[in-house]
């Protein structure tokens, strides 16, 4: 689970049109925080990529 101060559906909608399918933690009672699982190194590059432009507001 990753905390992102931020609403976790607009990251989450955000995430799924750049293509990276993560859980939005409210679906778990978590609002904020994103469920995400480990995937290959490039998968895992990607998604660090892509939220770190959600999270800087590009």
């Amino acid at each position: 689970m990753i905390d992102t101060g931020k609403d976790d559906m607009d990251v989450f909608n955000k995430l799924l049109r750049m293509g990276v399918i993560v859980r939005p933690g409210s679906l778990f009672d978590m609002p904020g925080w994103l469920r995400v699982t480990v995937g290959t190194m490039e998968q895992c590059q990607r998604f660090i990529k892509s939220l770190e432009e959600i999270l800087r507001g590009e």
